[in-house]
C-alpha cells in the first residue's frame, strides 16, 4: 500500500518535472524569438558560431542593468526615507 502511494506521488513527480521543463524551452524560444523581432535581426546574419558571444554580450548588457536599476531603487528608498 505505501508502495503504491510512493510510486504514485514519483509519477506526479516525473509529470510536474517535464511540464516544468517543457514550459522553460518554451520561454527559452519565445524570448529568443521575441528578442531577434524586436531587435530586426535578419536570420541570415546571424550564424550558429556568433550565437554564444551574442547571448553573452546580452546577459552582460542586462545584468548590467539590473545592477543599475537595484542601486538606482536604493537610493531612491534612501532618499525617500531622509525625506521624510
Amino acid at each position: 500500500m505505501v508502495k503504491n502511494t510512493i510510486e504514485k506521488q514519483q509519477e506526479r513527480l516525473e509529470k510536474i518535472e517535464k511540464q516544468i521543463k517543457e514550459e522553460k524551452e518554451t520561454i527559452d524560444q519565445k524570448l529568443g524569438y521575441e528578442f531577434i523581432k524586436a531587435a530586426g535581426i535578419d536570420y541570415t546574419e546571424l550564424g550558429r558560431s556568433d550565437i554564444k558571444p551574442f547571448a553573452e554580450e546580452l546577459a552582460e548588457i542586462y545584468n548590467k542593468s539590473q545592477t543599475n536599476h537595484t542601486a538606482n531603487s536604493f537610493n531612491n528608498d534612501v532618499e525617500h526615507r531622509n525625506e521624510i
